[in-house]
C-alpha cells in the first residue's frame, strides 16, 4: 500500500484523506503554539477522556 501524497493536495484534501475533521485540526494547530507544560496538560486530559470513553463502552 502506498502512502498518501501529502505534498500534492490542498490542506482540505489532506484532512479528508487522513479522515480528520477540520475543526479538530484547527484546534490542534492552536495547541501547538502553547507552552510545553500546557500541551502536556491538554494531552493528559485527552488521554483521560479517551480512556474513560473506552471503559464506558466496555461496561455497556
Amino acid at each position: 500500500m502506498l502512502a498518501p501524497a501529502w505534498g500534492n493536495g490542498t490542506s482540505d484534501d489532506i484532512v479528508q484523506e487522513a479522515g480528520l475533521e477540520k475543526e479538530l485540526i484547527s484546534r490542534f494547530k492552536e495547541v501547538q503554539n502553547l507552552p510545553s507544560e500546557e500541551k502536556k496538560t491538554i494531552l493528559s486530559l485527552m488521554d483521560a477522556f479517551i480512556a474513560k470513553t473506552k471503559i464506558q463502552s466496555i461496561l455497556k
